[in-house]
């Protein structure tokens, strides 16, 4: 689920891959705030020459 367009969606997004998966657990995502009751979040960011993976939980384990 790409919640806010990406890059296809609005142009460079820079750190937006980063702060929207925290907005959607949080529940502050407005009216991009998807539908179910998510718990994990799983983003990736990837320029050239190097790539990230990151997983946001709302639970402290």
């Amino acid at each position: 689920l790409n919640s806010g367009g990406g890059n296809m969606g609005t142009g460079r997004m820079r750190t937006a891959f980063v702060t929207d998966p925290m907005e959607q657990l949080q529940g502050r995502a407005g009216d991009r705030q998807v539908k179910v009751d998510a718990n994990v979040a799983v983003t990736i960011g990837v320029l050239p020459g190097n790539a990230c993976t990151l997983v946001f939980s709302t639970s402290p384990d």
